[in-house]
């Protein structure tokens, strides 16, 4: 297998990504994957951001859920792209759902908060239409942790506002969607 060109390689040496690719264990391999790439990562808080996508995955209960939780990240915060880590044999069901996930970067700047609102809701709609309930609740799992209370209450007043701005209603949003899959309406 030639990963020459791979992004992991910024991360691991060429013998660690062959064990990656060689792991079975997609959790296994997403944990090791996540700590590698987000270790010196902090959040808003100055908490390890790891502890973020522990609790994200941890939310979710389907298998295949569990890893895109550890994964979602992945693409918007890191150079790691979908062709990496399906190179180490990550399925593309999994990518996908990280996929639908993952914000577009801005390429526009200055960029008003006004703005910033408008993108956020319509990629919150375009998870809610892709269809994919899986992706659905992984944004479901993200917001609500990024909207804990016992998180909001450690930052600024300023950022408090903006998440509520941010997440407030879009996360009803999501709720409702899962509902309605769980209800069979969909």
């Amino acid at each position: 297998m030639d990963f020459s060109g791979n992004h992991l390689l910024n991360f691991f040496s060429y013998n660690e990504v062959i064990h990656l690719y060689k792991m079975d264990d997609f959790m296994e391999k997403a944990k090791t994957v996540v700590f590698e790439i987000f270790k010196d990562k902090v959040d808003k808080s100055g908490r390890a951001y790891i502890e973020h996508l522990i609790r994200v995955s941890n939310k979710l209960q389907h298998p295949k859920e569990k890893v895109a939780g550890l994964l979602h990240d992945t693409f918007e915060d890191t150079s790691i792209t979908y062709k990496d880590l399906l190179d180490i044999g990550f399925p593309k069901d999994i990518l996908d759902i990280v996929q639908i996930v993952t914000k577009e970067k801005v390429t526009k700047y200055p960029i008003s908060l006004e703005e910033k609102l408008h993108i956020y809701y319509k990629k919150i709609d375009s998870i809610i239409n892709s269809g994919n309930i899986h992706a659905i609740r992984l944004k479901e799992a993200d917001m609500s942790d990024n909207y804990d209370s016992n998180r909001l209450k450690k930052l600024p007043k300023e950022k408090q506002i903006w998440f509520h701005k941010k997440y407030g209603t879009q996360i009803e949003k999501l709720h409702k969607r899962i509902e309605k899959e769980k209800e069979g309406c969909i």
